[in-house]
C-alpha cells in the first residue's frame, strides 16, 4: 500500500491521501482504493456490503483451498454504476498450492489472449503469460534465473514451471 500511495504523490502530488489504519488509498477526483487481504471468515466479513469495481487478486496459485472460497465470494461485490466494467484480475504462478484449481478454472480454458466465457455464458476472461523469465527487460534475468535454479534444489520440472510459466508439469 505504501508503494502505490508514493506512487500515487508522484503523479498527483500531495491531494493524494492515505489512511494506513483502513489501507485505503484516495486521489484528488475521489477514487478511493483499498488495501486488504481476504482469506478467512472474519477478513471476508468486513468487506460485506462494500462496492468495488475492481479486484487484484495476486499470488492467487498459492491460496489455499479455503482462500479460494472467499475470493469467489468477494466477487459478490463487484457492482458498478451502469456503463462501468467491473474488473477481476488475478495472477498466479504454476506448481503453488492451488496449481490444480487454476489449470481446471482457467488455464485449461483457452491459450492465452483468446477471450472465453466463465461457464460458457458468464463473465469474459482472458489468460495472459509471460512466456519466459528470460524475456523480461528490466531484471538481471542471468541473476534471477541462478536464483531460481537454486531455489528449485535444481528440480527441472519446478523450474519449466518458474522459470517458463509451464502449467503442464
Amino acid at each position: 500500500m505504501l508503494r502505490f500511495y508514493q506512487m500515487a504523490v508522484i503523479a498527483f502530488g500531495a491531494s493524494a491521501s492515505m489512511n494506513k489504519s483502513d489501507g485505503i488509498v484516495t486521489m484528488p477526483n475521489g477514487a478511493a482504493m483499498s488495501f486488504s487481504n481476504v482469506g478467512d471468515a472474519e477478513s471476508y466479513a468486513k468487506q460485506l456490503g462494500k462496492t468495488r469495481t475492481f479486484l487484484g487478486v495476486d499470488e492467487f496459485g498459492n491460496y489455499l483451498p479455503s482462500a479460494v472460497q472467499f475470493v469467489n465470494m468477494i466477487r459478490s461485490n463487484l457492482r458498478g454504476p451502469v456503463g462501468m466494467l467491473t474488473r477481476l484480475h488475478i495472477t498466479a504462478n504454476p506448481r503453488g498450492r492451488n496449481h490444480t484449481y487454476c489449470v481446471k478454472n482457467f488455464v485449461n480454458k483457452s491459450p492465452p489472449w483468446v477471450p472465453y466465457r466463465e461457464h460458457g455464458d458468464g463473465d469474459w476472461w482472458v489468460n495472459v503469460s509471460a512466456d519466459s523469465v528470460r524475456v523480461n527487460p528490466h531484471i538481471d534475468a542471468d541473476s534471477y534465473l541462478r536464483q531460481l535454479r537454486a531455489a528449485t534444489n535444481h528440480d527441472e520440472n519446478l523450474q519449466r514451471a518458474w522459470i517458463d510459466g509451464d502449467w503442464n508439469v
